[in-house]
């Protein structure tokens, strides 16, 4: 077992499952099925690990850390609300802080898994529940907001323009960086107009075919200047 936790930690994840592979054949361990499950994952091969880790958990279901290696699996093969429900319940399960900030992480990336499933608003809702719960955790808010500008993204390719410019103008406001305040600058002049402003805009286009363009909407402007 110890060669094969060696191959693992060397990344080496094909010949660490043979070698977990030789072991269970001999006599079946859980410890060492966890670490080949947890290998299958490492390893990309994300359905195997999924069917591994669900039956492990049917033998141990008190095990934490195969749980959450299973809310893991759920989360990449396209299952996050399955994900989701694990996430919670170990965040509600512990009392050790760097325990926490570890699924809050996780759930930070759980977000893309629902943008990917086309749930924009449930990760629009979680990122906002995550800067909420963690304020003071400078390292997490940044990676989230990083996570929510791509949701900003799939709101735009909806063409969902509010959703979009509301993400990017909250984060505009949060941000000090100056290369992340040029990307959102230039992704909120790419907005069309929507809303109140089309119409606007629409009513811009309309008066101008009418009134002269020194006049505009404003004529009693340019009247009053003109007669001073």
């Amino acid at each position: 077992s110890s060669y094969a936790d060696i191959l693992s930690c060397a990344q080496d994840y094909g010949k660490a499952i043979q070698v977990y592979d030789q072991l269970l054949n001999e006599a079946f361990d859980y410890r060492i099925a966890l670490n080949r499950a947890k290998n299958y994952y490492y390893n990309q091969e994300s359905d195997r690990a999924l069917i591994e880790l669900e039956a492990l958990h049917q033998m141990n279901p008190d095990d934490d850390e195969a749980e959450m290696f299973l809310a893991d699996a759920y989360a990449i093969t396209g299952q996050p609300f399955k994900a989701e429900e694990i996430y919670r319940k170990l965040k509600a399960g512990t009392e050790i802080e760097q325990e926490k900030r570890l699924l809050n992480q996780r759930m930070a990336v759980l977000g893309d898994y629902f943008v990917r499933e086309n749930e924009l608003d449930k990760a629009n809702n979680l990122y906002k529940e995550l800067l909420k719960e963690n304020s003071d955790d400078e390292e997490l808010i940044q990676d989230i907001n990083t996570r929510r500008i791509f949701l900003g993204d799939a709101y735009s390719l909806r063409e969902e323009w509010r959703k979009a410019d509301n993400i990017y103008d909250d984060i505009l406001d949060r941000t000090r960086d100056t290369s992340e305040i040029r990307m959102l600058k230039q992704r909120i002049d790419w907005i069309p107009p929507y809303g109140l402003r089309k119409g606007l805009i629409s009513i811009g286009n309309f008066l101008g075919m009418f009134f002269p363009t020194n006049i505009g909407l404003t004529p009693f402007g340019n009247y009053y200047m003109d007669n001073q």
